[in-house]
């Protein structure tokens, strides 16, 4: 025969348990959510982002084509390769020390 104290801590147990269960659930689905929200505004970004591009091709060549968009691609490569050539200069000229 089980002491009281032994019982009523056993109730304890089990009331906390099912208290957990329910907190994890509530954090299940507030993660899903926050992950929902993210995908949402990565879309927009990605939607925002291609009309960005599309309006610096038409204003580059006068109209977005795949010709004229894989030409900008092309284009920014090549920015992108002269900038980062740049930026090594500077760190060979400009050596950052930390002492």
């Amino acid at each position: 025969m089980e002491n009281e104290k032994i019982i009523n801590w056993k109730k304890e147990i089990a009331q906390i348990i099912e208290q957990k269960k329910a907190y994890n659930q509530k954090c299940t689905d507030k993660i899903k959510e926050l992950r929902d929200k993210i995908k949402k505004e990565e879309e927009l970004l990605l939607e925002k982002n291609d009309k960005l591009i599309a309006q610096t091709v038409r204003d580059i060549f006068g109209e977005v084509t795949p010709e004229n968009i894989e030409l900008f691609k092309q284009k920014i490569k090549l920015l992108n390769g002269v900038k980062e050539e740049s930026n090594e200069r500077q760190e060979i000229n400009n050596p950052v020390y930390s002492g």
